[in-house]
């Protein structure tokens, strides 16, 4: 495996571990607080963390394809 395809691996698993942590905090307010505080997380950890994840692990599945 080429050196650039690993690091590509290690930084689509951190993104999707960051996605998943961030969704288990709005889980876990949905559980434990309230459904609009748990809205609130989930669009304030959205514009400040996850879009950002999620572009970032959208561009590496695509380029798996090309």
């Amino acid at each position: 495996m080429e050196p650039n395809v690993e690091i590509g691996i290690g930084d689509a698993l951190d993104d999707l571990t960051d996605i998943i942590k961030d969704l288990l905090v709005v889980k876990w307010k949905m559980d434990n607080t309230s459904e609009m505080d748990a809205l609130w997380e989930f669009e304030f950890s959205m514009r400040t963390h996850s879009e950002q994840h999620l572009v970032d692990l959208l561009k590496y599945i695509k380029e798996l394809k090309e």
